[in-house]
């Protein structure tokens, strides 16, 4: 039951982000509604449900093959790697899908003033970068996965377009100088590792 209040709290949550953040002395604005988290959520329910028996249809056939090869009933070694690899294959089918469609609806819904912004960010693109990035860290151990979190970056920030009424040369972005604050909250993030930028 209380799975069903995640698209409500995520939706809370990505309000409380976006409407805290300011540029040049003035506020962001996001209008994104709860219900088009549901409709997100509704839309990744049907990626993932075929992905899920895709994947375990793969490791059933993975654990058979292992079981004939080994002549052994039991599980092993090789049936928990069949496992992840599984549970890595559904992962591919669709975080890159719920990414983009995620970019796409919280940025739709959020302006700056006169400035509003669109999320351009595409699945097939998304599964391309992670697709690649992933076989690159697998094959390096590891040793790629910085490599990939950039590019995932890279793509979500070269897809979000900005629109204003007029040039942004012309707009007013000289702010006062902030009285009071510092880094405060951002070092005690730093600190704890805590990450709210779900």
């Amino acid at each position: 039951v209380l799975a069903l209040l995640v698209p409500y709290f995520h939706a809370r949550l990505k309000r409380l982000q976006h409407s805290q953040a300011a540029f040049a002395g003035r506020r962001f604005r996001c209008t994104v509604k709860v219900e088009s988290f549901y409709g997100l959520y509704l839309k990744a329910l049907g990626v993932i449900v075929p992905a899920g028996l895709i994947a375990m249809g793969l490791y059933t056939i993975g654990v058979g093959i292992v079981r004939e090869v080994q002549r052994s009933p039991q599980f092993s070694v090789s049936t928990v790697f069949a496992g992840l690899f599984t549970a890595l294959f559904a992962w591919l089918l669709t975080w890159p899908y719920w990414a983009s469609r995620f970019q796409q609806l919280v940025w739709g819904r959020t302006r700056w003033g006169p400035v509003r912004f669109r999320g351009t960010l595409t699945a097939h693109r998304m599964w391309g970068v992670v697709l690649g990035g992933t076989l690159l860290t697998l094959v390096t151990a590891g040793l790629a996965w910085p490599f990939l979190a950039v590019w995932v970056a890279r793509a979500r920030v070269e897809s979000l377009q900005v629109f204003a009424a007029k040039p942004l040369s012309q707009l007013d972005l000289v702010s006062a100088a902030a009285q009071g604050v510092g880094a405060t909250g951002d070092a005690a993030a730093d600190l704890f590792g805590l990450d709210l930028g779900w």
